[in-house]
């Protein structure tokens, strides 16, 4: 039976066919990998400004504060045109310890606490963070 479908006139087609879709499928894998990271790049980027403005912000106005963005954005410490959320839509988290600022983005999966989750603190507080 498998012979007379191979003789059929359409099955170089359909095999062709069948090909192609494979090799789609596999770029689009690799274009989905490589978007993800430049996206996580973005992010950082995006939070490490966010984070030197919080961390200035939190200097000055006492170390009991923590701003949130509006209020960097108000007391000018952030850019207007800078980044207020991550690639995924979502907000950037500041918090604030003694020992500096961290900003986090809960990452493509949206959600908080998952191994996707973008961080970057003031080295005093990455230090202060794993202790």
């Amino acid at each position: 039976m498998l012979n007379r479908l191979m003789q059929h006139p359409y099955a170089a087609t359909l095999g062709a066919v069948m090909i192609v879709v494979a090799l789609w499928v596999g770029a689009a894998r690799v274009f989905d990998g490589t978007r993800r990271d430049a996206q996580v790049t973005e992010a950082r980027k995006a939070m490490i400004v966010m984070r030197a403005a919080a961390y200035r912000w939190h200097y000055l106005h006492g170390e009991s504060t923590c701003p949130s963005i509006r209020q960097l954005l108000e007391s000018r410490f952030l850019d207007p045109e800078a980044a207020k959320t991550d690639p995924w839509e979502q907000p950037f988290v500041i918090t604030c310890m003694e020992s500096g600022a961290v900003v986090t983005s809960f990452g493509p999966d949206r959600t908080r606490a998952t191994p996707d989750d973008i961080v970057v603190a003031t080295p005093n507080a990455e230090l202060a963070a794993t202790r």
